[in-house]
């Protein structure tokens, strides 16, 4: 009697079918990681150009008219406004003092 040791085909196809279904749980976590720290790395950079443009305003550098507008691509580079995925707009008003 001969003594084979291995895999049948069944439970290669078996393990096969397991790993599948364990790789795509792993890649829907990836993915939501990947869309996750997009929105994290968003949220941070439109904090940092909302901080700078406070700054200019309170440096007293608005434009004329005490309006402006920067557009910025989805990497946050200012670009045109066909390009643009983000747009900051601010704007000055005059402070009246009641009382």
């Amino acid at each position: 009697m001969r003594n084979e040791s291995g895999f049948s085909l069944l439970e290669i196809v078996i393990s096969t079918a397991v790993l599948a279904i364990l790789s795509g749980f792993i890649l829907q976590m990836f993915i939501a990681s990947i869309r996750l720290n997009q929105r994290a790395y968003d949220l941070d950079m439109s904090s940092n150009v909302a901080a700078e443009a406070l700054e200019t305003l309170k440096a007293d550098e608005t434009p004329e008219g005490g309006a402006a507008e920067k557009f910025y691509d989805s990497r946050w580079n200012q670009t045109a406004l066909k390009n643009a995925k983000f747009i900051l707009t601010t704007e000055v008003f005059e402070e009246k003092a009641y009382g």
